[in-house]
């Protein structure tokens, strides 16, 4: 079934191209500012009369107040209501409130505009009884609330789901998730982001939605991350991002909701053990700079790196040997099968025909022979691959087990920086042996230049000499 059946939205359409004609009221200010006689303008729309059951996604209506009740599911805080008021008094409601309407009780859930009802509560109740009649603001409030008293307040009523394809008991679900990813939908757009709130409000829209697809045929399921994005005006790989950040230490994930680290620096901690998060979290508390933090991660995260491929490696490996020992297993039998066809022959004491078919048999034998030598030799050097890997694995695994050790601030800066040195040597000579490579290939002998062999003594003098001092 489709997103559109199932909201029906071709109800609406229905009404839509049918053109219906439902008046709506307009206040022409008359003397001391009271509203004149209502006067009717015909305008096409799909809005229903108050309280008027529809069969729509949603339907905008007016909807009295004592009808309207706030969501219980609804956490996020109530702040500017005053403010808040003052705008809608000025400028009028911009966004309609969005209720959900139930159906059991008859009334109408505040999902989204919790602020804007009790903006408008404090409105009616300011100058509801408003002694002076003439002022500015009562007019204002004549002509931009005084209507949402009488009628009702502007409401998009979403209607519960109408779908024969669900249970009552699945519906009801269905409709109970929608509701609450809405709220958090319409709270997180109206907001300013905080990262610690945007970080909880992502790991709820996640576990929501995907137990709501549970209720969904495969054709209508969604990729999560990217409805998520589209729901908070964020990219699906900010909220990939956000998502791995629930994977922190508590310590560093309370770091991150204070500001204290960026998404991306969370996003990539994330990758790390929990004892390496803490190793970056000493460095963090230490007052160190996000210099060496930085290198304290690339550290430990080239280490995971260099781990992961040895272990990949050491898979590669005993994947191509168990593959070659069974090419060997064929090879050998098939040899054996030669071998015996050979031995059967020659019993026969075949004539000139005979000695034939025997040399063209020794001939595939000779060639399966030499076959299984091949094998026999990719063995070796797969076993001496493996066995390199297997050692330079368990120094990996040794250095990564040392790094697990409480070490003090100051001698873990200091081998950060030797690290850093370290690395920059090791590029610096292979670069200088590219270098070196490239002159041999470029030199001509008694051409007044340098000779290879001089920048070889120099490179070698170097060497020695650091390793001297």
């Amino acid at each position: 079934m489709s997103l559109k059946r199932r909201f029906q939205f071709g109800e609406t359409d229905k009404m839509l191209s049918a053109g219906a004609d439902m008046p709506v009221r307009e206040y022409a200010e008359g003397k001391d500012g009271e509203p004149e006689e209502e006067k009717q303008t015909p305008v096409r729309n799909a809005i229903g009369r108050i309280d008027e059951p529809v069969n729509t996604a949603f339907v905008s209506r007016f909807v009295k107040r004592e009808k309207m009740v706030f969501s219980r599911e609804n956490d996020y805080p109530i702040e500017a209501v005053e403010k808040l008021a003052d705008s809608i008094l000025e400028l009028g409601l911009i966004h309609n409130i969005e209720v959900f309407y139930n159906e059991d009780e008859d009334i109408y859930i505040v999902d989204s505009g919790e602020q804007r009802t009790r903006a408008i509560d404090l409105l009616i109740e300011t100058y509801r009884d408003f002694k002076d009649k003439d002022s500015p603001a009562y007019k204002k409030y004549l002509r931009n609330v005084r209507l949402f008293e009488e009628k009702g307040y502007p409401c998009k009523v979403v209607m519960p789901i109408n779908d024969s394809s669900l249970s009552a008991e699945e519906a009801a679900l269905y409709d109970d998730l929608t509701r609450q990813i809405r709220i958090i939908e319409a709270n997180e757009t109206d907001r300013k982001k905080n990262p610690a709130v945007t970080r909880k409000k992502i790991e709820e829209l996640d576990r929501l939605m995907k137990k709501r697809q549970e209720l969904l045929s495969r054709s209508e399921k969604i990729n999560v991350n990217e409805e998520i994005g589209k729901m908070l005006n964020i990219t699906e790989r900010q909220v990939t991002k956000y998502k791995a950040v629930e994977r922190l230490i508590p310590e560093l994930k309370e770091l991150f909701d204070r500001n204290g680290i960026t998404l991306n620096d969370g996003a990539n901690y994330a990758k790390l053990s929990p004892e390496e998060q803490r190793q970056l979290l000493t460095v963090i508390e230490a007052g160190e700079g996000k210099k060496e933090v930085h290198a304290l991660y690339e550290k430990l995260n080239r280490l995971q790196a260099e781990i992961s491929d040895r272990e990949q490696n050491m898979k590669r490996l005993e994947e191509e040997k168990s593959a070659a020992l069974k090419m060997m297993e064929e090879q050998r039998r098939s040899a054996a099968s030669l071998e015996d066809k050979i031995r059967t022959e020659l019993a026969n004491e075949r004539e000139e025909a005979g000695r034939g078919q025997v040399n063209k048999l020794q001939d595939e034998l000779a060639l399966v022979n030499a076959s299984l030598e091949e094998y026999k030799k990719k063995l070796e050097r797969i076993s001496e691959e493996h066995e390199k890997e297997t050692a330079e694995l368990k120094e990996k695994l040794s250095e990564k087990e040392r790094n697990k050790r409480t070490v003090p601030p100051a001698l873990l800066k200091e081998t950060l920086h030797m690290d850093t040195l370290l690395r920059t040597i090791a590029a610096s000579m292979r670069e200088l042996q590219e270098a070196l490579k490239k002159y041999k290939q470029v030199y001509e002998e008694g051409c007044g230049e340098k000779p290879p062999e001089e920048y070889e003594a120099e490179i070698k003098k170097l060497t020695e000499h650091a390793a001297t001092d």
